[in-house]
């Protein structure tokens, strides 16, 4: 039997699905509802669609998609829930995203560990190399934190090398967020107290060898009690891009975003973001990552919790706002930019608090560079499903350029259920070449 298509694109699986219990008349909405996507895809392009999805293993696994990541054929999970005890420690669940079996190729835990450490609450995925954050790891310290990295060759995952600060204390949640690039990594520490109460601080890694060594410990010049300095991070060459959602030199967690720029191997603060139309509580580099010569950081309190995403471009040594993103349906307290990725041409941003068939659904939307900035591709959410709790469905994004993940966790009272993950796929337009993406990115938490 041929794949029924619209306008020469394939109808939606999972509306079919969705819909298969209505008979002819379950085919005939499916059809409609693939047809105002396509009519109503930006661009002309083919809308996204959800290709697959993973299930967290029962209803205890709740926090199953509170971080995903995403690198080839590769799709990484997290979850609170590594064996069967009540105190429980993380793990990431990896999963061949070419595989028929949705049955996970490996599982990857901190060594030695019996505590929860909320592993995984924090990824950067870059080629065959993994870099997770555990930020409640209580090893060196309650909720001192832990960062781990993680190779693949032939399918085959390594042994974790352990990321430390050669200063530890407790309390720092050192590797609530991380980043990859090459030799290097950074990972924040968003409640470090050395400048003052949870002012935070960025510590920078080289590799040498398979071991990763500290050379240096990054903190905001003007650094402020509740700044929550390092709570984002993102490097990409020679520059370091940090957040700070509770920086209040405009207003209360008005948020700023600190650049620093590498010279002569130290790094170097550069310059201070803060939008021009900042306001209290708009928690401005809640999620951040770059995108080429863009940098592009939400601010997802912005707008009563609509949430709002800019952009900024680097002109020179100098980076300027360009573009403002925002749905034009956006309701208050969506929370648009709460998670965001970049890569290669594609943008990520998810909104787990917008309300459509049901409260708290989620709504995920997909952005590609174009010649005059980033030019929307459409919406995604995940339906109406029988869900018992909010669906959330945004909570967590990833994106390797090609594809995108989406994450969902059920944290609210009443009936657990196990959360998920998706596979969207991001059709390429016909007649269009997309080179394989390089990365620099940032996970947040």
């Amino acid at each position: 039997m041929n794949e029924p298509t619209v306008k020469g694109h394939p109808v939606d699986e999972h509306l079919l699905n969705r819909s298969a219990g209505y008979g002819a008349l379950g085919r005939v909405i499916a059809l409609a509802a693939t047809l105002f996507m396509v009519a109503h895809a930006k661009g002309g392009e083919p809308p996204p669609r959800i290709e697959r999805s993973w299930l967290g293993t029962g209803p205890g696994d709740r926090q199953f998609g509170y971080s995903v990541a995403l690198s080839g054929p590769w799709a990484a999970v997290a979850t609170d829930r590594s064996d069967e005890s009540l105190l429980d420690r993380g793990s990431v669940r990896l999963y061949r995203i070419d595989a028929e079996s949705d049955e996970e190729a490996a599982i990857l835990r901190a060594p030695d560990r019996r505590w929860p450490d909320r592993f995984g609450a924090a990824m950067d995925f870059v080629g065959g190399e993994l870099l997770i954050g555990a930020p409640m790891d209580a090893e060196s310290g309650w909720d001192g934190g832990a960062a781990w990295h993680f190779t693949e060759e032939h399918g085959e995952w390594s042994a974790a090398r352990r990321l430390l600060p050669a200063r530890h204390a407790a309390g720092r949640r050192f590797g609530s967020s991380v980043s990859l690039d090459g030799e290097y990594a950074a990972v924040g520490a968003p409640r470090d107290d050395e400048r003052g109460l949870d002012c935070g601080a960025v510590h920078l890694f080289r590799r040498k060898g398979s071991e990763w060594l500290e050379i240096q410990v990054v903190h905001a010049p003007d650094a402020g009690v509740a700044d929550f300095f390092g709570s984002s991070v993102a490097l990409h060459g020679d520059w370091l891009a940090v957040g700070a959602w509770g920086d209040d030199d405009v207003d209360e967690k008005c948020g700023a975003v600190w650049i620093f720029h590498r010279e002569r191997g130290r790094w170097r603060p550069h310059q201070k973001l803060v939008p021009d139309r900042a306001r209290g509580r708009d928690l401005f580099g809640w999620a951040i990552a770059f995108a080429g010569e863009d940098l592009i950081i939400s601010a997802c309190g912005a707008d009563d919790n609509r949430g709002r995403v800019l952009v900024y471009r680097r002109t020179g040594r100098r980076w300027g706002m360009v573009e403002r993103l925002q749905p034009e349906t956006a309701q208050p307290e969506e929370r648009f930019g709460f998670a965001l990725d970049a890569c290669g041409e594609l943008l990520v941003i998810g909104s787990p608090l917008a309300s459509g068939a049901t409260t708290w659904s989620g709504r995920t939307s997909i952005y590609r560079r174009a010649d005059v900035g980033w030019q929307e591709l459409g919406s995604v959410d995940a339906g109406v499903e029988g869900w018992t709790q909010p669906t959330q469905f945004g909570w967590a994004v990833a994106t390797d350029g090609r594809s995108c993940m989406v994450g969902r966790i059920d944290d609210a009272d009443g009936i657990p259920e196990p959360g998920r993950a998706w596979l969207v796929s991001v059709p390429i337009p016909r007649g269009r070449i997309v080179d394989a993406p390089t990365r620099s990115r940032v996970r947040e938490w």
